[in-house]
């Protein structure tokens, strides 16, 4: 949508750089997040194959 606003004139080139930023951190926390939840899935898995006889 920035982008848009953008090439249309609607948006200054500071807010679309703020915008990219902010997508950028948001698709970082996003990848963090869904490592960790990986990690935490194959650790609980590990444990639950571990308890098991």
């Amino acid at each position: 949508m920035a982008e848009l606003a953008y090439s249309k004139g609607a948006l200054p080139l500071v807010d679309l750089i703020d915008a990219r930023r902010t997508l950028r951190a948001v698709l970082l926390d996003d990848i963090a997040a869904r490592a960790e939840h990986a990690r935490a899935q194959a650790a609980w898995q590990l444990r639950q194959a571990s308890a098991t006889p």
